[in-house]
């Protein structure tokens, strides 16, 4: 079971693979903070009127020091105050929501392909085995999996942090306002803290057999595809189609679970949101009645009420979302972190032109324990020399060949370049040493230059046409 020291190791690594976009961050955090003020003056219009235009009382000393001293003797200055205030507020809630997503968006889509690319070049990296088996689980994490770099480090660690800022600052107002009602509200706020938390754990886990379950589905997809021929021959399409559709329905029950789930948090969220505004406006009522408050004040509770409940349940639906985007964090940073198949020695040796003598020492490998695919190969291909090898399908000749532009190493024994052992080499160095033709002719999509000039992207035009 995933445990929440596994989600904030899984958060400070996001923060750690996001460490070039820290200043946005920074900024992107300064201008959600910045929203706090904003919501703490949008009730104060409705006061106004209702207290100092309709009710004719006195303004508090607090809110006469925020407007001019013509507000205070006329009631009709002040409910031009009050609308004016009222459209300045809205003008800069949209301006600030407007600036809000502009730096949200811009930030996520940069911070996801930087990390997609990472994927990519660690995932080229694996073992070839893994490529020439086809699978489409690092594709799947590439594509459906990145994204959640951005769902923890931004949309999930600064949400909850101004969440937590604006629930603070509405309780601090309240209070000046009403003491009683501040304590009703934090102590109706506690069951909704308890269902978030007492949740996260539990969708964790089943977003991670969601995720396995659509993994499935989609190889049996690749699978068919990749075998299309063979499948075509034997009549099998019906056979295939059900196999996908039974794991494709496998995962929708899975998925479909998760989301009861996360449905019926939202409605017990809902109803406790629910009841502690009832509470409140109760008790509200009662004070109004007993001179404790005006109406003015009571709406203005109302309404920071309203803002209070508002973090608390972003808190939970960021929690329930994040308890899937940290599934496919965790899936991302799992290709990132894969080991080469092959790397360089922290001492390798750069290589400029080798004169081409090859030797193989006792070499062996196999793909897996159990069937060694070469055992004990020796021979020595002197500089210049021209060497073919033959034998049957399967008994190892590509294996050679890959084995000597180091796809992957050897088992056992060693192959030296002009005296010096392979992994001594640098590998970028090394692999340009060679030039390959593969058995299988492969065509990318991009011009016919770029394929021609595949292993040399920097060729010249005539170069290209004389290939």
């Amino acid at each position: 079971m995933t445990t929440s020291a596994t989600a904030s190791r899984l958060y400070a690594r996001a923060l750690a693979e996001a460490r070039p976009y820290w200043p946005h961050l920074a900024t992107i955090l300064a201008v959600g903070l910045a929203w706090l003020p904003i919501a703490l003056l949008m009730p104060l219009p409705v006061k106004l009127v209702v207290d100092g235009v309709l009710g004719g009382q006195p303004l508090p000393g607090w809110l006469a020091a925020l407007l001019p001293d013509s507000a205070a003797e006329s009631r009709d200055t002040l409910l031009g105050v009050a609308a004016a205030m009222g459209v300045g507020l809205a003008f800069l809630s949209g301006a600030h929501t407007y600036l809000d997503w502009l730096l949200r968006d811009w930030v996520a889509e940069r911070m996801v392909l930087e990390f997609r690319g990472r994927m990519l070049l660690s995932g080229l990296a694996l073992h070839p085995t893994s490529h020439d088996r086809g699978s489409q689980e690092p594709v799947q994490r590439i594509t459906n999996d990145a994204p959640a770099l951005q769902w923890t480090a931004l949309y999930g660690i600064i949400p909850m942090i101004v969440a937590g800022t604006s629930l603070a600052g509405v309780l601090a107002v309240v209070s000046m306002l009403s003491t009683k009602l501040a304590v009703v509200a934090l102590v109706t706020s506690v069951p909704l803290i308890a269902l978030i938390h007492w949740n996260q754990n539990r969708l964790r886990d089943r977003w991670h057999g969601v995720r396995e379950q659509e993994a499935a589905a989609l190889s049996v997809v690749h699978e068919a595809l990749g075998a299309g021929r063979l499948v075509t021959t034997f009549g099998a399409e019906r056979r295939e189609a059900h196999r996908f559709v039974e794991a494709a329905r496998r995962g929708l029950k899975a998925r479909t679970g998760v989301i009861r789930v996360e449905g019926l948090l939202g409605l017990a969220l809902g109803l406790s949101t629910a009841l502690g505004t009832t509470a409140i406006l109760v008790m509200g009522v009662r004070d109004v009645q007993a001179g404790f408050l005006s109406v003015g004040d009571l709406l203005l509770v109302i309404g920071y009420v309203g803002q209070l409940y508002q973090p608390l349940q972003q808190i939970g639906t960021h929690i329930t979302g994040q308890q899937r985007a940290l599934v496919s964090a965790e899936r991302a940073f799992a290709v990132v972190d894969t080991p080469p198949a092959v790397a360089d020695r922290p001492d390798a040796r750069p290589l400029g032109h080798a004169r081409g003598e090859v030797s193989f020492e006792g070499v062996g490998f196999g793909y897996d324990d159990r069937q060694p695919v070469l055992a004990g190969v020796s021979f020595a291909v002197p500089a210049g020399s021209r060497v073919g090898i033959v034998g049957r399908t399967g008994s190892g000749k590509t294996t050679l060949v890959n084995l000597l532009i180091r796809q992957f190493d050897p088992t056992g024994g060693r192959i030296r370049l002009d005296g010096v052992d392979m992994r001594d080499w640098r590998l970028a160095d090394l692999r340009r040493q060679f030039a390959v033709v593969s058995q299988e002719p492969v065509l990318f999509s991009t011009t016919i230059r770029d394929n021609i000039a595949y292993a040399d992207p920097g060729a010249s035009f005539e170069r290209v046409v004389a290939a």
